[in-house]
């Protein structure tokens, strides 16, 4: 039995690293720094969803990918 993660460390050092580099570096871009935030939020949410949830078909996929793709645009 494997023991479950907290993903939400990723989440709290993600945003740790973004609001230091505004606080202490507010001139240089953050846009890296927001787009990791992004990601681990995306990742935590999705590892919430999928827990509970049966076994994607390929067609799901494509169409998650599809979407990350996009980057959520319509």
């Amino acid at each position: 039995m494997t023991t479950p993660v907290d993903h939400t460390l990723d989440i709290s050092l993600a945003s740790g690293q973004l609001a230091a580099a505004r606080r202490w570096h507010p001139d240089t871009d953050t846009s890296a720094l927001e787009r990791n935030l992004a990601v681990a939020r995306i990742a935590n949410y999705a590892r919430k969803v999928l827990a509970d949830t049966p076994p994607l078909e390929p067609e799901d996929l494509d169409r998650l990918q599809d979407i990350l793709q996009a980057g959520g645009a319509r």
